[in-house]
């Protein structure tokens, strides 16, 4: 008989058979992986295309900054229906979707077909959400981290040979629209994989039973009992795709809620520096990164091409980064000093890249670059749980998160507003608010904690956090 293991969630239970959990798992690797690949070939693309339709600066920032203010809206609603119509359905509908908005982008041919666009790939684009939730529905807790691991480094991988690619075919003829109707048949193609391939997720909720709905036995046999789990799943999803407005309007409600609620509970005396110092080192990277495309070909004259290797460069300087932080901190006797050496790091590192005479000074400054932004990541997450508590790491992570959301939304029009008055203008806006956001580490005890208020279950929709 085969044995099932138990992975608990506040409102769900997952039954999922533990010996056939891999077969999803590595399904969902290949998913993750298509995904960032199709993406990452047309991300150093978008820019340069919208200006060739006579966009100003500030309107490219406006371009790349509505895509993340349809993500901050959508977020919350995917999240609700992929716990409402399950992970497969909406994994599907979101990779379809979006497919269908990247072969819009590919037939565009004025700057307002290029706008609308961006609706569909804001509001579904958000696979990669939907996969690390499936993930984690069809893995033991106790296997979780290293599994979701594993899906981060097979996901990150694909940022990393995507934009080599994607720079190689827009070199040629109407390469543009070839790269966004490639990666727009990619993202169908990888629907199709969800639909036909990967199984849906086993689940089931405590409230079916109290509502009559027969739970499987463990003494059942395997089919027997997957069957009936399949038919209650299907018997839930099917009640909430017929209160499909309901579960909108809840989606959106529930969230702001929430997050009224987690701001006036928050003890800012703890935790307000390290907001305000992380809002702030992260605002001014956006405002740099959103720009940097753009910065390469005024200053430089760089191709596609160029563009999409040093993108794929960068992309690897940041996996190094990352699997070296664990030993950076053995060199510091303190978090707080790591995250001011780092801080400090960063101002001049943004200044390196904002005067560099040639591309290979741009090079050896993104080493610090990606080294110091990986640092500060890890830095400032262990000290706003240090002094927020670790009993509240998943509302101060939701919070951060929410605040992150909205430096992508405008940092970018920001950074393109700063470039259209000066070719150094996001270069300077961006250093000096790192500047600030150093400075400030200097001025304040990133470690001291005064005390903690009570626990607030914040972003938390139906046990998945988006």
């Amino acid at each position: 008989m085969a044995k099932y293991k138990m992975a608990d969630s506040k409102q769900r239970n997952k039954l999922i058979p533990s010996t056939n959990a891999a077969l999803p798992q590595r399904l969902l690797y290949v998913t993750g992986f298509i995904d960032l690949f199709g993406v990452s070939l047309l991300i150093p693309l978008l820019a340069h295309e919208v200006r060739k339709y006579g966009a100003s600066s500030t309107v490219v920032g406006l371009f790349l900054s509505l895509y993340g203010a349809l993500q901050l809206i959508s977020s919350p609603i995917v999240g609700q229906a992929s716990d409402s119509y399950g992970r497969k359905f909406v994994l599907w509908f979101c990779l379809l979707g979006s497919g269908f908005g990247y072969l819009m982008l590919g037939f565009s041919h004025s700057l307002l077909l290029m706008f609308l666009s961006r609706i569909p790939t804001g509001l579904l684009k958000h696979s990669q959400a939907v996969i690390k939730a499936y993930v984690a529905d069809v893995t033991p807790p106790q296997e979780r981290p290293a599994v979701l691991g594993t899906l981060n480094a097979v996901c990150s991988s694909g940022f990393i040979i995507g934009p080599v690619i994607g720079g190689h075919i827009a070199s040629s003829q109407f390469g543009f629209q070839k790269v966004a109707i490639i990666t727009g048949l990619i993202f169908v193609l990888n629907a199709a994989l969800v639909y036909f391939a990967i199984p849906d997720a086993i689940t089931y909720s405590d409230k079916r039973s109290e509502h009559g709905t027969d739970i499987p036995s463990r003494d059942d046999s395997p089919a027997e009992n997957e069957t009936a789990v399949r038919n209650a799943d299907k018997e839930s999803i099917n009640d909430a795709r017929r209160n499909w407005f309901k579960t909108i309007q809840q989606s959106l409600s529930l969230p702001l809620s929430r997050f009224i609620g987690a701001m006036q509970q928050v003890h800012w005396t703890n935790v307000a520096d390290i907001f305000f110092i992380r809002f702030l080192a992260s605002l001014s990277m956006i405002i740099f990164r959103s720009s940097f495309n753009l910065i390469l070909e005024y200053r430089f004259s760089t191709s596609p091409k160029t563009n999409g290797y040093i993108m794929s460069y960068n992309a690897i300087l940041g996996v190094i980064s990352g699997f070296s932080v664990r030993l950076i901190t053995g060199l510091f006797s303190s978090t707080e000093s790591m995250h001011r050496f780092f801080s400090v790091t960063l101002v001049f590192s943004l200044v390196s890249l904002s005067v560099a005479p040639d591309i290979s000074y741009i090079v050896i400054a993104l080493i610090p670059l990606c080294l110091s932004t990986s640092v500060l990541r890890v830095a400032s997450s262990t000290l706003l749980y240090k002094k927020g508590g670790e009993s509240e790491k998943g509302f101060l992570t939701g919070l951060s998160d929410s605040f992150m959301s909205m430096a992508r939304m405008v940092g970018p029009t920001i950074g393109g507003i700063a470039q259209d008055f000066n070719i150094y203008g996001p270069g300077i806006v961006s250093t000096s608010i790192a500047i600030g956001a150093a400075s400030l580490t200097f001025f304040t005890n990133l470690e001291k904690r005064v005390f903690i208020r009570s626990k607030v279950d914040f972003y938390n929709y139906g046990g998945t956090q988006f």
